[in-house]
């Protein structure tokens, strides 16, 4: 079962410069794999660098779920596609990302684009 992101949440991981993500064994310390994260209206999402080469995404599309470290902090998550919002998290990549890395581009081409995932916060 899911739940929705509080406000607070949302501002804290949507306002780091990455967060970790945990698979298992694509997690190489307790803080994971570095990721970034961006805010697309009261939605989290996420997209692999690397396509879906990279291997902490081909991980969560098998499992499903996983962890998101950020902080020392913890949160067990689901992870879904996002459907068809690819302006709206190419630009949210853009604003967030793009004057502080060179690597903003590459995120929003289609390999990566193609691995955008939606992050929810597993309930109890």
């Amino acid at each position: 079962m899911t739940d929705e992101w509080d406000s607070a949440e949302i501002d804290l991981l949507a306002g780091a410069p990455e967060v970790g993500v945990v698979t298992g064994k694509s997690g190489l310390s307790a803080r994971g794999t570095p990721i970034w994260i961006v805010r697309v209206g009261d939605q989290l999402c996420v997209r692999s660098y690397l396509g879906a080469r990279g291997r902490w995404y081909q991980q969560v599309r098998r499992r499903g779920t996983g962890v998101i470290t950020h902080d020392g902090r913890r949160w067990e998550v689901a992870f879904e596609a996002i459907g068809d919002r690819r302006e709206e998290v190419d630009e949210a990549y853009r604003h967030e990302y793009g004057r502080r890395s060179p690597h903003v581009h590459t995120i929003t081409t289609d390999g990566p684009a193609a691995t955008t995932l939606r992050v929810l916060p597993l309930g109890a």
